[in-house]
């Protein structure tokens, strides 16, 4: 995929306490309507933000991109 520009979908923020992610409202609604894995981001970021204190607020950007399975072309 060198030298080949990605397609960006969305552009989701985030405004997260600290340690405190949830795959519930408010973290669960916008990547969840862009099929992203709920679970594997809410650990991502908890494991990032573990040296933080957990009543921090911290600003999460996802950039979610367009996906082509090479697959679904072919016949």
């Amino acid at each position: 995929m060198a030298g080949k520009e990605r397609q960006v979908l969305a552009l989701i923020k985030l405004v997260v306490n600290a340690w405190q992610a949830k795959p519930t409202p408010p973290v669960g609604l916008a990547p969840g309507q862009h099929q992203l894995n709920l679970m594997a981001l809410c650990k991502d970021f908890d494991a990032h933000t573990q040296q933080i204190k957990p009543d921090v607020l911290k600003l999460v950007m996802v950039t979610t991109y367009k996906y082509k399975n090479p697959k679904s072309n072919k016949r």
